[in-house]
């Protein structure tokens, strides 16, 4: 199912007679679509609840009506007017017509960026914001496990080294048979004997068949910070957009905040005088 948009430019009627294959006039936008010569339309029946008025069995009429009953519903504010007076706010207490025409350079660049993201109201962008957040919170949550593993990663290939480079410390030291000998060599080599104890005790739940799945964590380190770079790359766009988006969405309400600031002093100013 779409949804069609007046905000976007859309017309009811004008989906109406493109999926009937007919010639229907709004009397809302005065003008006609015309589908006529459009083919592949199978059926374009009107199926009427027993309660429904009979005239609607007329397309045209019928569409008309939904328009009409469309129009007397309270409509959502719209972007482009919110942001023109937002505009117009700012040029008031500019001081310089530089200042004013970097106000219109900042409310066309503004206006352009929520065509290019198909955004008409207030509703439109808050959808698309709290959405946009979703996703950077969702990704972030990704890039952050990533990170946690690839330290985990990290430490676990820290202590193949310390393994590696003390056992040739550790299989001398079994094969002195004396202790005072032992004690000594021991003494000689006491850091690369703790650090390869330490990463035994570290890597033993890791040894399969007396081997430790070192490719495998290499492996999987490099694709795991593949990983978080490719979301680095998407969460870039995300972030400059949000901003963008965020921006907007003050400035929006510093206009519906001083509209809201005005009405209530008209409403205060009007029981003064009733009183």
């Amino acid at each position: 199912m779409t949804q069609i948009k007046r905000s976007a430019g859309q017309s009811a009627m004008a989906a109406a007679a493109y999926r009937a294959g007919e010639k229907l006039h709004s009397e809302y936008y005065g003008e006609d679509s015309d589908y006529t010569h459009k083919g592949g339309v199978i059926c374009s029946e009107i199926l009427l609840p027993p309660h429904a008025p009979p005239e609607y069995a007329d397309r045209e009429t019928l569409w008309n009506a939904v328009e009409k009953a469309e129009l007397a519903k309270p409509q959502p504010p719209m972007l482009n007017d919110l942001l023109a007076l937002h505009c117009s706010i700012r040029n008031k207490g500019a001081y310089s017509n530089k200042a004013k025409n970097a106000n219109l350079q900042r409310y066309a660049e503004a206006f352009s960026f929520l065509q290019s993201k198909n955004l008409y109201t207030v509703d439109d962008l808050e959808n698309t914001l709290h959405a946009m957040q979703d996703k950077i919170d969702a990704l972030k949550k990704s890039a952050s496990s990533k990170q946690a593993r690839i330290k985990e990663v990290d430490e676990l290939l820290r202590m193949v080294d310390y393994y590696k480079s003390g056992k040739p410390a550790a299989d001398k030291l079994k094969s002195i048979r004396f202790e005072k000998s032992r004690q000594k060599y021991k003494s000689e080599h006491d850091n690369e004997l703790r650090t390869f104890y330490m990463a035994g005790r570290k890597l033993k739940p890791y040894f399969k068949d007396g081997k430790l799945p070192i490719t495998a964590w290499r492996r999987e380190r490099e694709q795991l910070e593949q990983e978080y770079k490719d979301i680095q790359t998407e969460l870039s766009p995300l972030h400059a957009d949000a901003k963008k988006l965020w921006a907007i969405h003050y400035n929006i309400y510093e206009v519906q905040h001083e509209q809201e600031r005005q009405n209530a002093a008209v409403r205060q100013k009007k029981q003064e005088i009733e009183h």
